[in-house]
């Protein structure tokens, strides 16, 4: 849900976010509005977003002019990143996944 709300208020408050970081989450709000970069964080094997999902969202950003940075992990599912979600966690995928956040939120 955090990557949904962050997509969210990114677009209706505008004027306080410069980027927002998704981690296998979506939104399908208009995203006129929205002024921030966005980078997003997807598994291949995700059972709470459709590839359909992440799709829309791609297309929703790039049709408003936005040119998001979305990446595609093979072979994990939704919580490879959560550490205390063992069953789901991946290391080298998580690991990956943090440091194209932090390139993203340092450039």
């Amino acid at each position: 849900m955090g990557a949904s709300w962050a997509l969210w208020a990114a677009t209706r408050q505008p004027e306080s976010f410069s980027k927002v970081v998704a981690y296998y989450g979506s939104q399908t709000i208009d995203f006129s509005d929205l002024t921030a970069r966005v980078l997003g964080h997807f598994p291949s094997n995700d059972s709470l977003l459709s590839p359909d999902e992440v799709v829309e969202l791609e297309a929703g950003l790039f049709e408003r002019g936005h040119e998001p940075e979305i990446w595609h992990y093979e072979g994990v599912a939704h919580w490879f990143a959560e550490a205390d979600v063992a069953e789901f966690y991946d290391e080298a995928a998580a690991e990956l996944a943090w440091e194209r956040t932090l390139e993203f939120l340092r450039s």
